[in-house]
């Protein structure tokens, strides 16, 4: 069962924001990433950065970071690069739920982190995180979720997280369904700096669970304001609109 509250970080949830990109959030030097599936020109088969990503069902090996700060996300390891899919409409990395994963380098942040990502489970008994260090222990992680699992504990890093605009409350079961469809998932004021060293997105250390991302963004010292349009622009990643 999926267990919400329903809480806003705004006193009021604006309309899709119109013209608004993570460039916005980095504009003022801040510390992250932007991982971003539509931009084909981001993406390339070999973590050499020598071959581009072309078609739909190319390997993803190396994918740039937007944001600015060269904190590339890669995997070496031609076996467990996720795919880049596309139907025409929607752009994002297919997950085989194998091996698959690209990791972030080590980031120094100065302040909580909060992370944003367009996602979407599919069915399987394996572990998932919005955000965790690639090597565990230590067993940190953000938006942890596990088909059949009744802890509560979805996050060990100091924050909590939100699913399509509204604050999380549930257990990881609770937090694996809602993710089978595709779903915003954010998860703010996390302060614990495992999460500082090299890391991993979807997958929980070297846990991987297959499913789709639509986009990536993290960010230190997020407000509420940008926290709420991050959410609204990468519903429009998942092809959807949230209140």
């Amino acid at each position: 069962m999926k267990v919400f509250r329903d809480l806003s970080v705004t006193s009021a949830a604006p309309a899709r924001q119109g013209g608004w990109t993570p460039s916005k959030l980095f504009a003022s030097g801040l510390q992250g990433a932007w991982y971003d599936p539509s931009v084909p020109a981001s993406l390339f088969q070999d973590a050499a950065g020598t071959v581009p990503v072309m078609a739909d069902g190319d390997p993803v090996a190396l994918i740039h970071d937007l944001s600015g700060n060269g904190n590339h996300a890669m995997q070496s390891v031609g076996a467990a690069c996720p795919t880049w899919r596309t139907d025409g409409t929607l752009f994002w990395l297919e997950y085989d739920g194998v091996d698959d994963q690209l990791e972030i380098p080590a980031i120094a942040y100065g302040g909580p982190l909060t992370v944003c990502l367009g996602l979407q489970r599919y069915a399987s008994g394996r572990w998932g995180a919005f955000r965790s260090p690639v090597t565990i222990p230590p067993y940190r992680y953000v938006g942890g979720s596990l088909s059949g699992a009744s802890s509560t504990t979805v996050n060990t890093s100091g924050g909590f997280e939100r699913v399509d605009g509204v604050p999380f409350v549930g257990s990881r079961d609770d937090l694996y369904e809602a993710l089978l469809v595709p779903a915003v998932g954010v998860s703010l004021d996390n302060v614990d700096t495992a999460l500082h060293a090299a890391g991993t997105f979807f997958a929980y250390g070297g846990l991987c669970p297959p499913g789709r991302v639509f986009g990536y963004l993290e960010v230190e010292s997020m407000g509420a304001s940008d926290i709420n349009k991050a959410e609204h622009w990468m519903a429009g990643k998942i092809g959807e609109v949230i209140q």
